[in-house]
């Protein structure tokens, strides 16, 4: 696409402009940084089951065979004081 437009003297020049590169009117870097934080949220809130079981898991099994109680409360206390719930 090009854009003619007037020189401060009044001679025109002719630009060649890019073709508009946007994601439903936003900068298309925004769909980047959505799409970042979707597998984010997904691979934190997908974890939290996993991480408990392992913890509850039997030694014999590859576990650290802790109690459910036990378990559930390391985990707590390491996302309560997390500031982005």
């Amino acid at each position: 696409m090009y854009n003619t437009k007037k020189c401060f003297q009044g001679a025109l020049i002719t630009i060649e402009t890019q073709n508009d590169r946007s994601f439903v009117g936003d900068p298309i870097g925004l769909l980047t940084l959505t799409g970042t934080e979707i597998w984010e949220r997904m691979n934190y809130y997908g974890m939290r089951a996993p991480i408990v079981l392992f913890m509850v898991l039997a030694i014999e099994d590859n576990g650290l065979g802790l109690t459910l109680a036990t378990a559930s409360a390391i985990y707590g206390l390491s996302v309560i004081p997390h500031p982005y719930f």
